[in-house]
């Protein structure tokens, strides 16, 4: 039933009701304008830290194609008042009625913070944007900071994942990266992508995973973990020298990996880094040497690989079993050898300042697209460069190639003078061997 309360907003006395689908609040007199605010919309409520007998209501209405952070103060006459607005805005949030706080479901979540990361923003993110707003949802937060490379893999590789719904990382692509191949290293990988949600707050440079399921912004994000509607993400296998990684982003080669890699002094630049580098490699750009096999996605039934019965690989370690190294005559060798563009996107962005790449990317799809560009004019590979994030010119350039592929092989010409890095979610492989890759598809649950 609707529950009414007499508050003072912005120091005036107004009726705060908690309807049906929405709140909504009027002047005590019932005269002049009524405002209101969508379930749908709203995050929670706390105490305020200050003010006595004072409730926060932070709500991230829609504006434009991104969610902004609208806090609402409400005073009540007693701190019970308080507690009973919070009872009836819980039990309208949760579709059940609430007859004490004690018993609201709490939501245990990690929290990992790259506070290093791009702009080096990501710790005041957290506390500026994030914390407040998990406070007033009942989020309660383990909070967790990487220190150095590779520390959220040990974090991924220890953490017991029975105590929490969800592992939520406020960093750029690189620490999911490194999060996602510590806890697939373990012999109990499968039972933590059963029972284990991630998040996806950015805080990074690129943020592509972000940018692919469309919360490239912070409060968009929190508002997606906050609603708790999940979805499927591919995860791939790359194996180089007998060892294997776990991604979710791309392959690069050629260009591509010669933008990210050499842009790193860069990072405090935010995204701007990439478009400054592309500069002044596509003005020296050259050909790289290489094989590229692909095995083309066919509609097969997909596996489930998180189902006990599906087969373990022996041959790497841990993991869903790799089903396509056999050489068969499905694989197809590409024609040529000499490229200037290699990328292999499993997402629809990698990097928020390229923009959409590939041919209607799907994040669970089973398959990813790989985009090549063999000799072209200099000239008019610059144009289809500069052009990424705005016209899509890359897209549309006629001699790109897109093939859809549930696996590849990239084999760069070891004898070439000069060669270009191999890189994985914007992280660099060991060497220049060449790789074997598939797509293992809706591996892990993402907020979405």
């Amino acid at each position: 039933e609707d529950r009414t309360f007499a508050v003072s907003y912005d120091k005036t006395r107004y009726n705060l009701t908690f309807g049906e689908e929405n709140i909504h609040w009027i002047k005590y007199n019932n005269k002049g304008r009524t405002f209101q605010y969508l379930y749908t919309d709203i995050c929670g409520i706390r105490f305020h830290k200050r003010l006595a007998n004072t409730v926060v209501i932070p709500c991230a209405p829609l504006s434009g194609s991104k969610r902004v952070l609208k806090n609402l103060y409400f005073t009540a006459e007693s701190r019970q008042v308080c507690e009973e607005m919070q009872l009836a805005l819980f039990s309208r949030l949760h579709g059940r009625p609430y007859r004490s706080l004690n018993i609201i479901p709490r939501r245990n979540m990690l929290v990992i913070v790259n506070p290093f990361g791009g702009p080096g923003n990501a710790r005041s993110i957290w506390k500026k944007k994030v914390a407040p707003v998990f406070e007033a949802a009942l989020i309660q937060p383990e909070y967790m900071e990487t220190e150095y490379a590779g520390h959220a893999i040990e974090i991924g590789e220890n953490f017991e994942y029975e105590g929490y719904e969800a592992v939520c990382t406020v960093s750029g692509d690189g620490i999911i990266n490194e999060f996602i191949n510590g806890f697939m290293g373990r012999n109990d990988w499968r039972e933590i992508v059963a029972n284990l949600t991630l998040g996806i707050i950015p805080g990074g440079s690129g943020n592509g995973l972000a940018g692919s399921i469309k919360t490239p912004h912070v409060i968009s994000a929190v508002h997606c973990i906050i609603k708790g509607n999940t979805r499927p993400l591919d995860i791939f296998s790359l194996v180089q020298s007998g060892f294997r990684r776990f991604g979710f982003l791309g392959v690069a080669w050629t260009i591509f990996s010669v933008i990210d890699f050499k842009s790193e002094n860069l990072r405090w630049m935010g995204g701007f880094r990439f478009e400054v580098q592309g500069v002044f490699e596509t003005l020296g750009s050259e050909v790289y040497r290489g094989r590229i096999s692909i095995l083309r996605e066919n509609n097969d039934q997909v596996l489930d690989v998180r189902n006990e019965d599906f087969e373990e690989e022996e041959e790497y370690g841990p993991g869903p079993k790799l089903l396509y190294q056999e050489e068969t005559n499905e694989w197809e060798v590409l024609d040529g050898n000499e490229y200037m563009l290699f990328f292999a996107v499993s997402t629809p962005v990698v990097a928020t300042e390229y923009g959409a790449m590939g041919h209607n990317v799907q994040i669970n799809n089973g398959c990813m697209d790989i985009l090549v560009m063999k000799r072209v004019s200099k000239f008019s590979f610059i144009k289809a460069m500069l052009g990424m994030d705005g016209d899509m010119s890359l897209m549309n350039h006629p001699d790109l190639e897109v093939f859809k592929v549930k696996a590849f092989k990239l084999e760069p010409d070891l004898d070439q003078r000069n060669q270009a890095p191999i890189g994985i979610d914007g992280e660099r492989t060991d060497g220049f061997n060449h790789v074997h890759v598939e797509v293992h598809q809706s591996l892990i649950n993402i907020y979405h």
